[in-house]
């Protein structure tokens, strides 16, 4: 994981970023949300999603599966 200190990446947090700018895009909130950016990064390492399912049910399912696979820690 980049943020943790990997030397090497791949396109992975690209694939993160999407999901997560997707997502608000979608329901106008972040899926890690804390009170600095700081306390966003260790929600990521951290902590699973807000899961989109539970905010945003008229959005149809095959779109909220994109943001669920772009969002899958592992």
């Amino acid at each position: 994981m980049q943020a943790g200190g990997e030397r090497t990446t791949d396109g992975r947090p690209d694939i993160v970023a999407f999901g997560a700018i997707l997502c608000e895009g979608l329901v106008c909130f972040r899926p890690y949300d804390a009170k600095n950016f700081n306390g966003r990064i260790v929600k990521i390492a951290t902590a699973r999603p807000r899961d989109i399912d539970e905010f945003a049910s008229h959005i149809p399912a095959s779109l909220r599966d994109v943001v669920h696979h772009c969002l899958e820690p592992d």
